[in-house]
């Protein structure tokens, strides 16, 4: 299994906080937490709760792969696990009653040319703003952050808007299947300029080994 990293210094656990609302089964609040963690060598889900056990064979049943069937938030709690298992690229995921955030690898240039990987955090607060950060040392770096920034936006524009419209910008808060759209939606925004970079950056090696002929 491949290492989960949060920072460029380590390889850690991987570890995701959720936010959930012990008096609201489908909602999100600050009074419960929810801490999963993944052991990079193992693969071997360990956690604690003080609202709900999380677990992939949890009372769900099984893992959940489809944002639309979560419906509470021990659904949240087991999709956001699947989806940290599934795709080794995706760092992080965490969600409050407000913010969803979830953390991608993707490709930078140290000085322009030498490549590295770094994780970017995509942030969406439930008044509808949608931020893209990347590590401080980035102003060293090339990155495809417009790129990046602008595809997390056109993903997340729709469910927002609704999720908005609904709550109001002044008390906007996040239901359970809401913030697993968006943490699909982010992570799918982010895969795809992951996977574009790659594409371009093996074409370019490509193109320089037959050069070099």
């Amino acid at each position: 299994m491949t290492n989960k990293i949060f920072t460029s210094s380590s390889l850690a656990l991987a570890a995701m906080v959720f936010m959930a609302s012990a008096a609201s089964a489908a909602g999100l609040g600050a009074t419960g937490v929810v801490q999963v963690q993944i052991d990079p060598l193992t693969g071997v889900t360990t956690g604690a709760s003080t609202s709900v056990a999380v677990d992939a064979t949890n009372s769900i049943g099984a893992a959940i792969t489809d944002s639309t069937a979560v419906h509470s938030q021990d659904a949240l709690s087991v999709y956001t696990e699947t989806m940290l298992k599934s795709d080794d690229n995706l760092t992080a995921a965490k969600v409050s009653a407000s913010t969803v955030s979830v953390s991608y690898k993707e490709r930078a240039h140290l000085f322009g040319f030498i490549p590295m990987w770094v994780s970017v955090t995509a942030t969406a607060d439930a008044d509808g703003t949608v931020q893209v950060s990347y590590p401080w040392y980035s102003f060293l770096a090339s990155t495809d952050a417009a790129d990046v920034t602008a595809k997390v936006k056109a993903n997340t524009a729709t469910t927002l808007a609704a999720s908005t419209a609904v709550h109001g910008s002044a008390n906007a808060a996040f239901d359970a299947q809401t913030a697993a759209q968006l943490v699909s939606q982010m992570r799918l925004a982010m895969k795809s300029a992951h996977d574009s970079a790659d594409m371009s950056a093996s074409a370019n090696a490509t193109a320089g080994a037959k050069a070099s002929y």
